[in-house]
């Protein structure tokens, strides 16, 4: 890659401070949004129909990002369609709102609104790390530089919350019989392909001299190697998963101590002269990643135990308290103490504000499916929610692919929007074309 461009592209994402948290929570109102059309539209044209779905799933998520100005006349028209098609249906005399015929599917093993939260934010994120490059990407979405928050931000952070939802802690799948040690080796060995994806990403991006944000991880690692690092020490730390919340909230608050007595400083101003301070934004965030994963274990263990519907009511109640303690504990360490959240440190106010906005939208559907627009998630949530490392995986190459090969900073608006919606049409393709060969294989 040529310097110039390399300079510019890196100069374009640097010192950003991000937006206010009630445009993040705004556009993030477009997944149980999105989702509830889809759903409604499913009753519609019950038969599935993959590009009919990418069109209604995909490309509103992509439009609240790209043409985030116009994302208030998008949310409308959402809310029009899915009015449409209840009173439509209403009038035929499909009346779907009941509450007895919703309960049950919270207690299949794949639960329609955890597929919705885990595929919707993904998309979210891969339409984030793809459309950053171009033109039309709100900077204010972009992750900030050292305080702040953003949408890019609050979506790593998700990323590790949704991991630890579907973790095989929270659903109890394995021998729970085996030694810690042999737990470690195996966590070890399931993390190996990560790893390995994480190096060689490395090795590549400094063969090719592709723009790369030092303050973002460090010289040599990316959220890969955080992936990896993050089970291995939730793994080394193991304890029961009703515990985990705790242990989650001690992790982040000792942390915090660190940082407020030294580390902070350290990982802002050292100089980078060997390997742990060329990568101290990666190596020490992971403790801060760790503490979201382990919180996210314990909900997710609550999720996947069958409940009675008087239980759910419970439980869900129990997250929206979550949410409301998560965000006076995070406005008060803001504005009370002073401690502003970073994505770049893994903060105990950025990992609170990452809990309380990822549990949002996940409130909502879960909402959707115990009292209202339950039934099938479709295609594209089905593929992505069952896919989540391989689509992200996938997301990342293309991403590095189609930078090389073209100039998307120069890009004009009607190029870029096309640009993007090829790609995200790409990232859903490929893992429903690969599902659909083994099912029919199989069959």
């Amino acid at each position: 890659m040529e310097g110039s461009l390399k300079i510019a592209r890196e100069t374009r994402l640097s010192n950003l401070e991000g937006s206010s948290l009630g445009t993040i929570v705004f556009v993030l109102l477009v997944v149980p949004l999105v989702c509830v059309t889809q759903r409604l539209l499913l009753w519609v044209f019950p038969k599935k129909n993959f590009w009919l779905d990418f069109f209604v799933t995909v490309l509103p998520l992509v439009l609240t990002i790209t043409a985030y100005h116009y994302s208030l006349y998008l949310f409308l028209v959402l809310v029009a369609c899915s009015a449409a098609l209840v009173i439509g249906q209403v009038r035929k005399g499909n009346y779907y709102f009941k509450y007895n015929s919703t309960h049950g599917l919270l207690d299949e093993k794949k639960k329609p609104f955890l597929n919705s939260y885990r595929a919707s934010m993904m998309l979210l994120t891969c339409v984030s790390i793809f459309a950053v490059d171009f033109p039309i990407f709100p900077l204010q979405f972009a992750k900030t530089e050292v305080y702040g928050i953003s949408l890019m931000d609050v979506g790593v952070g998700g990323f590790m919350f949704s991991m630890a939802l579907v973790s095989q802690k929270a659903r109890r799948v394995g021998n729970n019989s085996v030694s810690r040690v042999n737990h470690i080796v195996n966590i070890i060995r399931q993390v190996i392909p990560v790893l390995v994806i994480g190096l060689g990403r490395t090795i590549l991006l400094k063969t090719i001299n592709y723009q790369e944000h030092a303050s973002e991880y460090g010289l040599h690692w990316n959220f890969f190697l955080t992936i990896a690092f993050v089970n291995i020490l939730a793994a080394i730390i193991d304890v029961p998963c009703k515990y985990s919340s705790a242990l989650g909230c001690g992790l982040i608050i000792f942390y915090q101590l660190l940082l407020s007595n030294g580390l902070e400083n350290y990982i802002l101003h050292a100089e980078r002269v060997n390997l742990v301070s060329q990568n101290k934004e990666g190596i020490f965030g992971v403790f801060g990643f760790t503490s979201i994963y382990l919180i996210g274990t314990h909900i997710g263990s609550v999720l996947h135990k069958k409940k009675s519907k008087q239980e759910w009511i419970q439980f869900w109640c129990a997250l929206i308290f979550i949410v409301a303690l998560c965000s006076i504990l995070a406005l008060y360490l803001e504005f009370g103490i002073g401690i502003q959240p970073s994505r770049r440190l893994v903060n105990i106010t950025y990992v609170l504000i990452s809990i309380t906005v990822n549990l949002q939208p996940l409130i909502i559907l879960m909402a959707l499916d115990m009292f209202g627009v339950s039934g099938n998630s479709g295609i594209v949530i089905d593929t992505v929610s069952s896919n989540q490392l391989f689509v992200f995986m996938l997301a990342n190459v293309l991403t590095g692919i189609i930078n090389v090969l073209d100039d998307p900073l120069n890009m004009s608006v009607f190029k870029s929007n096309g640009v993007i919606i090829s790609y995200m049409a790409l990232v859903c393709f490929v893992p429903y074309f690969i599902y659909e060969k083994r099912k029919n294989k199989n069959d």
